[in-house]
């Protein structure tokens, strides 16, 4: 399927020319189809294949501020890939590159920065694109790439406006000086009469809690891109996002959409499964080595936003594929305290038409699997699951009282397996179809 797709598919073929390119195709190609090793995630792949290339790398060794190179790309190519999720775009102008590599440029050393990064590194992460209809433009070397950048632009704060970016110092600065009371008192006491300093004392209180709900609104922001971007209703229908990602390098099988025929609308259901996926310990700690740390403070307060979010919006019945897509976002997040408590609220899974890949039941059994409370319904006709997929659901079934399996691929050698599902001491299952 992927030498078929290649045929056609010029753009996939131009990455895979680029060795350290060709490996993380086949390193994803391996996670959707391979058993998956304990704890690896898609998003670990990408933040590896990235380690891979630029960890310990400075953009310019001659430059005093020491940048690393991945924290540049992360405030330029992920401006503009987050731009392109935003606007759902895959093809950008050299006015929109050169717009997001110039933005904010002052200093003589900033532009010897952007130039450096343009001669050694813009061709990594953008190609010219080589599909009919978009010559002339640009295209991130691969589709998913374009997804990860613009998460960990979001994720690191660098889409901020000016009054976030200062809130934080300000309120930090600050709250510094209102905690050195003697030394506050001993410049102003000469500057200022008596009656004006509880007006003073007072002001340095009001301020940290001021610049703290501005920072707070910027936890809100992720918590909310995330989550308006993963419940997005004209994206019910499509295929769930582990499918779409075989389909953009594998190619669907069957008769290809006619030239002539509307473009369908760009999905970036990746974005939100990769800013859960940043978040985990595990990335946050290579993304450190990237330059790039998030502090687990940081973490810690843009969960808690983010479960806020899922709460109020996580509780309604979601179709099969946009469930299992819900489900991957805790798969790539892998903090099991997080899940079981956003999670539960959930009664009935229903997952049926959704093809169970071993990738997929891993996911499902990963994520519910440690659960304490009884699922009213699990339901997975229809979904081509075998003995070994059954065998990997074990612990999610016991929790079912009523548990429907029919028209799929199970066969003789199933039968075992559901014979001891019925008589294990903590199953719960009273209808089994």
């Amino acid at each position: 399927m992927l030498s078929r797709n290649l045929e056609g598919h010029h753009q996939i073929a131009a990455a895979c020319f680029l060795p350290s390119y060709c490996w993380l195709v086949c390193a994803t190609l391996h996670f959707l189809h391979a058993p998956t090793p304990a704890g690896q995630t898609l998003t670990s792949i990408y933040t590896s294949f990235l380690r891979l290339n630029f960890s310990g790398e400075t953009l310019d060794s001659t430059d005093p501020s020491k940048l690393s190179l991945m924290a540049y790309a992360a405030r330029t190519m992920g401006k503009l890939a987050y731009e392109g999720v935003s606007s759902r775009k895959t093809y950008f102008s050299e006015e929109d590159v050169h717009g997001c590599l110039e933005a904010g440029i002052r200093t003589e050393e900033e532009f010897q920065l952007l130039r450096v990064f343009r001669r050694d590194a813009l061709r990594f992460f953008l190609a010219p694109c080589v599909e009919p209809g978009h010559l002339g433009t640009f295209v991130f070397t691969v589709p998913a790439m374009q997804e990860y950048l613009a998460a960990l632009y979001i994720v690191l704060g660098l889409r901020k406006t000016t009054l976030q970016q200062v809130g934080k110092e300000v309120a930090e600065f600050v709250g510094r000086v209102g905690e050195d009371v003697s030394l506050v008192l001993g410049i102003v006491a000469k500057l200022l009469p008596l009656r004006a300093l509880p007006l003073l004392f007072n002001l340095l209180k009001v301020v940290p809690r001021v610049f703290g709900r501005v920072v707070g609104k910027s936890r809100e922001a992720v918590a909310q891109a995330m989550v308006l971007e993963m419940f997005r209703e004209e994206d019910y229908n499509n295929d769930d996002v582990l499918d779409q990602m075989a389909a953009s390098i594998l190619g669907v099988e069957g008769p290809r959409r006619h030239p002539d025929e509307p473009p369908e609308d760009e999905v970036f259901e990746l974005f939100p499964m990769f800013m859960g996926g940043l978040l985990s310990a595990h990335n946050r700690a290579m993304l450190a080595q990237l330059g790039c740390p998030i502090k687990n403070l940081d973490a810690l307060e843009n969960a808690q936003a983010i479960k806020k979010k899922l709460g109020k919006l996580g509780r309604q019945v979601l179709p099969p594929s946009e469930l299992l897509d819900h489900l991957f976002f805790h798969y790539e997040f892998q903090n099991q305290r997080f899940s079981a408590e956003v999670l539960s609220s959930l009664r009935q899974l229903n997952l049926a038409g959704v093809r169970m890949t071993p990738l997929k039941c891993t996911v499902v059994a990963a994520v519910l699997g440690s659960g304490r409370h009884v699922l009213d319904e699990v339901n997975l006709a229809s979904c081509q699951l075998d003995p070994a997929g059954i065998r990997t659901l074990m612990p999610v079934f016991l929790r079912a009282r009523k548990l429907g399996l029919q028209l799929n691929s199970l066969g003789p050698e199933a039968c075992r397996d559901l014979r001891d599902l019925l008589l294990h001491d903590q199953c719960q299952i009273t209808t089994l179809r």
